[in-house]
């Protein structure tokens, strides 16, 4: 069982964030500068909303974030922050999202499934998740547009960034410092989409 007040949960208190994972996305601009000022940003598996309101910093008074969760938002959205609650894989859902930005600069995927602490069991849940985050991806994503989205290490993440090849400019794999210890959950990254035309 982790130690809930660890370092940086307690520094997303001082600071007023919504939670320890707005670090996680912090650390990811910083090493891959996913989102420039003025860009469209989907954020999937928002809840409880630190990257929505992190990502909302980062692209400014003349961008847009779009979060995406089954759950609440920990605060109320209020301008260039639009919430849809509802699952993601549900079709109708997606509908919702393409009626508001039909397609983005950025998309971004800290989605989890419930762990059951059995580990191939939730290393293909996570497989699943992350496949259903690319093909949101690849159905919205602008030319040029950046990628990042959540795996556990196993197999299917081979399997998976197989399946990233050919459809971004370039392919990272990183391990957060901003992740906690007893995790082995990585990022991977996809830089410059390269459009439906060149698949």
């Amino acid at each position: 069982m982790y130690e809930r007040r660890d370092r940086l949960y307690k520094k997303a208190k001082e600071e007023g964030k919504v939670s320890r994972a707005s670090y996680k996305l912090i650390e990811l601009q910083g090493r891959f500068h996913l989102i420039k000022r003025g860009n469209s940003v989907l954020d999937i598996g928002a809840a409880p909303g630190g990257w929505s309101k992190e990502a909302v910093k980062m692209v400014g008074e003349k961008g847009l974030v779009v979060a995406v969760d089954l759950s609440r938002l920990a605060f109320a959205p209020q301008g260039n922050l639009i919430f849809i609650q509802g699952d993601i894989r549900d079709d109708g859902v997606l509908q919702k999202v393409r009626e508001i930005c039909p397609n983005f600069d950025v998309v971004i995927s800290d989605l989890s499934p419930s762990l059951s602490g059995i580990k191939f069991k939730d290393r293909y849940e996570s497989y699943l998740l992350a496949t259903r985050a690319l093909e949101i991806a690849s159905l919205l994503l602008r030319n040029g547009g950046n990628f990042v989205t959540k795996i556990f290490p196993g197999e299917e993440m081979r399997e998976y960034k197989l399946s990233m090849k050919g459809l971004f400019r370039s392919i990272s794999e990183a391990k957060l410092s901003a992740t906690r210890r007893t995790s082995d959950e990585v990022y991977l990254v996809g830089l410059s989409f390269l459009g439906k035309e060149t698949k």
